[in-house]
């Protein structure tokens, strides 16, 4: 049994000395080969890093802000499919610090987070991501894949993100001809509550998790959403447009903002704020 700290917010990761390895497309290649469990190898491609390799398109990519993020550093990227539908990505740096860090999801995605991933492996870890075995192409809240598919449910809960760190260490030592000697998982919101439930299950997958703003209580947020969608169809006159948003938050930035000490249009001690809108 391993034991956790409990982190309430993303942090940055530590520099860690890595491990020059000279460019091997013949390796990675290999890797189509590798037989694992309920497991099938669909794709290994070489990423050169020279031009910078702009990550594929999807719902995390669109959620980032700016252009489209880009990887300077070669990588060995591995693409599967574990049992019928769990979609797992596992990029390999050329130059490793002996380290594997998961990513985690947000929402109800079920999409590869590539901007995470990118953010790992330019850090030299060797990462993998999961779609946590169904595909959601629109917005991180879309739901049509859940009505009809229990074990859709099932591996979103808890499964996917189980399975993903198993083949991917299993990859990685094919690959490294070494075990990564640390392997760290990271998310927030979804990600969030996904590290917990790998602590709570799995406590053998990670040495240590990042949980930011996990949502733990799925059923509590659920059911607040309900009675809110509710209130604003049976009062619409209550419900708020773009210009009286902006009003109400102004006026509430404006009174309570110097309650820390610090005038930065923030409110950054929110218990002692007591703005009235009314």
């Amino acid at each position: 049994m391993k034991s956790y700290a409990s982190l309430a917010g993303l942090g940055t990761c530590m520099v860690l000395a890595a491990t020059a390895r000279a460019a091997d497309p013949a390796q990675c290649a290999q890797l189509s080969q590798l037989k694992l469990a309920d497991t099938r190898i669909e794709k290994t491609e070489v990423i050169s890093g020279s031009p910078a390799w702009q990550i594929p398109d999807g719902v995390f990519a669109r959620l980032a802000p700016g252009p489209r993020m880009t990887v300077a550093v070669p990588f060995c990227r591995v693409s599967m499919v574990i049992e019928k539908e769990i979609q797992v990505e596992v990029w390999l740096p050329e130059d490793w610090n002996h380290r594997f860090e998961g990513v985690g999801n947000a929402g109800l995605t079920g999409a590869l987070n590539y901007p995470a991933m990118a953010a790992a492996v330019r850090a030299h870890f060797a990462t993998a991501s999961t779609d946590t075995g169904h595909v959601t192409d629109r917005d991180p809240f879309q739901s049509d894949w859940i009505a009809g598919h229990a074990q859709r449910v099932i591996d979103f809960g808890h499964r996917a993100h189980h399975l993903m760190a198993l083949r991917a260490k299993d990859v990685i030592a094919a690959y490294y001809s070494h075990k990564a000697d640390h392997s760290y998982f990271s998310g927030c919101s979804s990600g969030g509550w996904q590290g917990l439930t790998e602590a709570q299950r799995y406590p053998d997958d990670y040495d240590g998790i990042l949980a930011g703003a996990p949502a733990i209580n799925y059923l509590g947020a659920t059911t607040r959403g309900m009675v809110l969608a509710q209130a604003a169809t049976a009062h619409p006159d209550g419900n708020l447009d773009a210009a009286a948003s902006k009003l109400l938050v102004q006026a509430a930035v404006a009174h309570c903002d110097n309650n820390d000490g610090l005038q930065d249009g923030l409110i950054s001690a929110p218990f002692r704020c007591r703005f009235d809108p009314a």
